[in-house]
């Protein structure tokens, strides 16, 4: 996820501002937001360690909501940029390669080198160690997990492949929303990504994991494509 708080992220100081937002009601309602998906993993994390059941999907729910916050946090980034084009693409890449390979890489040698199990916080057979072999570990580096449909070598990094390959496309849909500002063309896109991970989903093969699904979260993302141009257009109602 991300290093920084939302208010570090729109009030750096490198970046110039480009686009009108509520300043501060907005940045609440967003650590709001960060909040209630942070206790949401941590709860379904504790609920698995502690054998709880009927919780664990609350984690993933606090995944898909992080998605959705970062997609919104990044398109409010690039909007304050003041980059066009290719610069802007290449700053952006540039800035969310080093700001998760480091850390990830680091992560991935560390739980290899001293064979930490996938998930060490559950008793028994599944905190074991399992090697995933040469190619499972060039995956992790790469977080390629779900296209190469390696296993994460610590489970919480199942996510990352994700958002990486997010942070590829969404350069690509912040030029077309400004291509198209209309909170319309939002809602089209929006609808088509939900119709895109649909067809990947029912043309799966039968054997095939639906975890390692390219589009599955893509709707997630888009959904924060729609709610920074909404931002844009709508009045609030309620304070934050």
């Amino acid at each position: 996820m991300e290093g920084r708080s939302v208010g570090e992220e729109l009030n750096d100081p490198s970046l110039a501002p480009e686009m009108p937002i509520d300043g501060n009601r907005d940045l609440t309602n967003l650590d709001f937001l960060r909040t209630v998906a942070v206790l949401l993993v941590f709860t379904g994390h504790l609920s698995g360690g502690m054998r709880i059941r009927g919780l664990g999907d609350l984690g993933h729910f606090g995944v898909l909501l992080f998605f959705v916050h970062t997609s919104l946090v990044l398109m409010l980034s690039m909007g304050r940029l003041g980059l066009q084009g290719g610069a802007l693409y290449t700053s952006f890449m540039v800035r969310r390669i080093f700001r998760i390979y480091p850390l990830s890489i680091l992560t991935v040698l560390l739980v290899v080198s001293f064979q930490v199990p996938s998930t060490p916080w559950l008793p028994g057979q599944a905190a074991a160690y399992s090697w995933h072999g040469w190619p499972g570990l060039f995956s992790n580096i790469l977080l390629i997990q779900n296209a190469t449909r390696s296993g994460s070598v610590l489970c919480v990094l199942w996510s990352l492949p994700y958002e990486v390959q997010m942070y590829a496309a969404l350069p690509l849909l912040y030029f077309l929303m400004r291509r198209f500002p209309s909170p319309r063309a939002a809602v089209f896109a929006w609808i088509s990504g939900v119709a895109m991970a649909g067809v990947e989903y029912f043309s799966r093969s039968a054997n095939f994991d639906s975890d390692f699904l390219l589009l599955r979260y893509f709707p997630c993302f888009l959904a924060g494509v729609l709610a920074w141009r909404l931002m844009e257009t709508r009045r609030r109602l309620l304070p934050a």
